[in-house]
């Protein structure tokens, strides 16, 4: 394989939150990605950790939530993602948990907040499966105004959903997701305001957000996409490890910089966080 030697520039699509990239772009699972796994009950304490770091950077104001990069093409009018499938799929089921949330207060304004950012205009599809992609089309407009059990069930005993869906992994560990989100949030509920604050944070606010690389626009070449289709591997404990530590440097020495210098090494890693990783 060629060395690239491409240089990626720096555009509009950096630091893009959820909405600024839905409004521009359609999203397709391809077929060759595997199932959605992060909302699952298999992988909870990975799972229920995201969770925490979306719900301190919406609810309390905390660091923003940055989830690095979003890695595919664009083919048309529709992205394909080759990584971020997993981050792309929560972040999609938090939009419209929250908007579900507010629907169950204030269904005008829910529904306001809907038409103003062309949420019934979105697709989101799964190409993976049949049984997912009819799924996220479902339930990207399914907005009840009462919700009397759990979400999951609620949604499982809906005309439109098919007793097989239950059987694929992704609409499997959507439903996880959903339920999860629900145990982290469920104190904003009526007459409790903060979900009409946390939802505006999320649209609003860049609490959360992404950067965005079309491999494609900048003719980046097949060994990245080697290097890249790797990381769909489960992590090691290791690795693991290593994204908590450096979340803790980023943290608890966010203001100290690093002046240590060492031979062949150079000066301007501003950061204790940036020297280490």
């Amino acid at each position: 394989m060629e060395t690239n030697t491409n240089i990626i520039p720096q555009t509009e699509d950096v630091n893009t939150t959820f909405v600024e990239f839905f409004k521009t772009h359609k999203v397709e699972i391809p077929t060759i990605q595997r199932d959605y796994v992060q909302g699952s009950d298999l992988q909870k304490k990975k799972r229920n950790e995201f969770i925490d770091s979306l719900y301190d950077s919406l609810r309390f104001n905390e660091k923003p939530c940055e989830l690095d990069f979003i890695y595919g093409t664009q083919n048309k009018d529709s992205f394909i993602p080759l990584d971020g499938q997993q981050r792309l799929t929560t972040l999609f089921l938090l939009h419209w948990y929250l908007l579900l949330k507010l629907n169950l207060i204030a269904p005008e304004e829910s529904a306001k907040i809907r038409e103003d950012i062309s949420w019934n205009k979105m697709q989101f599809k799964y190409k993976t499966r049949r049984s997912s992609d009819a799924f996220c089309e479902k339930i990207i407009n399914y907005f009840p105004d009462k919700i009397d059990s759990r979400i999951s069930q609620k949604i499982i005993l809906q005309s439109w959903f098919s007793d097989d869906w239950i059987l694929d992994p992704t609409v499997s560990a959507m439903l996880d997701m959903i339920d999860a989100l629900d145990d982290k949030f469920q104190k904003l509920k009526e007459p409790n305001p903060d979900v009409k604050q946390v939802l505006d944070n999320l649209l609003r606010t860049k609490s959360v957000t992404f950067d965005l690389l079309d491999m494609g626009k900048y003719k980046l070449n097949d060994s990245l996409y080697v290097k890249m289709n790797a990381r769909g591997k489960q992590l090691t404990e290791f690795e693991n490890w290593k994204a908590k530590f450096i979340r803790f440097l980023e943290i608890q020495y966010e203001k100290k910089l690093y002046k240590e210098a060492e031979d062949n090494r150079k000066r301007d890693y501003n950061s204790i966080k940036r020297y280490f990783t």
